[in-house]
C-alpha cells in the first residue's frame, strides 16, 4: 500500500486531495475486510509504510511489513514471499489495496481455482494484475505495475511454472475517473462507494462524464 498522500495521483482531475486520501483508506479497508472475512487465509500481511494504513491492518489482526527493502514494492513482496516460505507457508495470495469490490467469496474462488504454480487475475482494461496466487510463494518474480499481467504469465512460462488466468468481474482496480464511475454503479455497500456518495452529485457527474469519454 502506497502512502496515502501520494496514492492515486491519476484521480487528481476528478477528486481533490482530501477526497483521494479518504478513498484510499476506504479501499484498503474494503480489501482487508474481504481478506479477513474469507476465513480461508491463515495469515494476512500488509506491506506499507503508511501509519494510518498500518493501523487499519492492525485493527483487523493483520501483520504489517514496513517497506524497508530497497527496490520498491515488488522487491518488498519478494522478501515477504521468502519469509513466508521460511515459515512453512506453501501458497501466497497477493491482492492490491485498490480493488474495493473484492468479496470474501472472491478470495475463496481464487484459492479454489488455484491448482498450483501461479493463478492470476489480469485486468481486461489495462492488463495489470489484480490478484495473484503463487505456490510456492516465490514461484514467480513479483512484477506488479502497469501491464504486469502478461509479464507475470511470461515469467511463469520462462521458468516452466504452470500458470492460469481467472476472470472475476468485481476485481477491478480504481485508477482513473472511468473507474470511479464503475465503482459508483457497482460498489454499493462498500466503504469506498460510501466515500463517493458523500462527495455529492456534482462530483459524481464529473467523473461520470469523463468515463464516457474514456470508455
Amino acid at each position: 500500500m502506497k502512502p496515502v498522500a501520494s496514492a492515486k495521483s491519476r484521480l487528481a482531475a476528478a477528486l481533490p486531495p482530501e477526497a483521494r486520501a479518504a478513498l484510499v483508506r476506504a479501499m484498503a479497508a474494503d480489501v482487508l475486510d474481504a481478506m479477513v472475512s474469507s476465513r480461508r487465509l491463515e495469515q494476512v500481511v500488509v506491506v506499507t509504510s503508511d501509519r494510518s494504513l498500518g493501523a487499519l491492518a492492525a485493527e483487523r489482526g493483520c501483520l504489517v511489513a514496513p517497506e524497508r527493502v530497497p527496490g520498491g514494492l515488488n522487491c518488498q513482496l519478494e522478501a515477504v514471499a521468502e519469509a513466508l516460505e521460511l515459515e512453512g507457508f506453501d501458497t501466497m495470495l497477493v491482492v492490491p489495496a485498490d480493488v474495493p469490490c473484492l468479496r470474501p467469496a472472491d478470495v475463496c474462488r481464487l484459492l479454489e481455482a488455484h491448482a498450483g504454480g501461479v493463478t492470476a487475475c489480469v485486468s481486461a482494461i489495462d492488463r495489470g494484475t489484480n490478484a495473484l496466487v503463487a505456490s510456492p510463494p516465490g514461484a514467480v518474480p513479483m512484477l506488479f505495475g502497469p501491464g504486469s499481467g502478461p509479464r507475470h504469465l511470461e515469467a511463469c512460462r520462462s521458468r516452466g511454472v504452470a500458470a492460469g488466468e481467472l476472470a472475476i468481474d468485481g476485481l477491478r482496480d480504481i485508477d482513473r475517473p472511468a473507474d470511479l464511475a464503475w465503482l459508483d454503479e457497482e460498489g454499493a455497500g462498500t466503504r469506498s462507494w460510501g466515500v463517493l456518495r458523500r462527495l455529492g452529485h456534482r462530483e459524481r457527474q464529473s467523473f461520470g462524464r469523463e468515463a464516457a469519454c474514456v470508455a
